[in-house]
């Protein structure tokens, strides 16, 4: 094997440039090589709408083999490599609402995952150790606060399909958001946060007219006074704020 792996621009379309990192450690780990062996050709800033057209197009070009997209996936979502994250889930009544909302979409427009089971905010994903006493050192003491649900919108072209979701407004979530990553070691999956609740995944282009529908979500407020660890067995640890 060369010392020296060339990842071009078409196997990484499904990362932005923030993303490349991700890639990296993830060729370093499948080829047991330096990160700094694996040379990366990172493709421009039109990396969603190139995704999400192949897609579309059925032709999402994948040159370094058939994983590489579901490999870089489970790399990023901890299955293979025990990442650990945090969430705020929903107050039943607030969750409830959302479980209503989703009885509008309909069947044939939902992607492989289809509608969210379990409604819930992640604050930090990508946590690398299995240890909720470490993040609770950091949170625990910071007192509850308030969200508010605002806008329905859409992340477009993700592995998952069209991700419906509602967008989260809260400044302590985002100061949670901080800490939690500047306190312990993460890998960022997603370096931008952009909180939000998910809905539903959609297939490719199936989730703006849910957009541009009625939101009876938007300004709904309630308490957060507990987040979740969620490790790598998937159980969950509540940890008092």
């Amino acid at each position: 094997m060369s010392n020296e792996i060339i990842v071009k621009r078409e196997d990484i379309v499904v990362v932005p440039k923030s993303g490349v990192e991700l890639v990296r450690d993830f060729y370093a780990k499948k080829f047991n090589i330096k990160p700094e062996s694996i040379v990366l050709d990172v493709g421009g800033d039109d990396w969603r709408d190139r995704r999400r057209d192949a897609m579309r197009a059925g032709e999402i070009p994948n040159e370094a083999g058939p994983d590489l997209y579901k490999d870089v996936d489970s790399f990023a979502s901890g299955q293979d490599f025990d990442l650990c994250s945090t969430q705020i889930n929903l107050p039943a009544a607030v969750a409830a609402r959302i479980q209503k909302y989703q009885q509008q979409i309909q069947t044939a427009d939902l992607a492989d995952h289809g509608l969210e089971t379990e409604p819930h905010i992640t604050v930090k994903y990508g946590i690398h150790h299995d240890d909720p006493e470490s993040i609770r050192q950091i949170i625990e003491g910071a007192g509850p606060f308030r969200i508010r649900l605002g806008k329905l919108s859409v992340f477009e072209g993700t592995h998952d399909g069209d991700v419906l979701k509602v967008e989260v407004e809260s400044p302590e979530l985002r100061l949670l958001n901080k800490k939690i990553g500047t306190g312990v070691d993460v890998t960022d999956t997603h370096p931008e946060y952009n909180p939000h609740v998910t809905i539903a995944y959609l297939k490719p282009g199936k989730a703006e007219q849910y957009v541009a529908g009625s939101n009876d979500l938007a300004g709904v407020e309630f308490k957060a006074d507990t987040v979740q660890f969620c490790g790598q067995d998937g159980k969950q640890t509540a940890i008092k704020l």
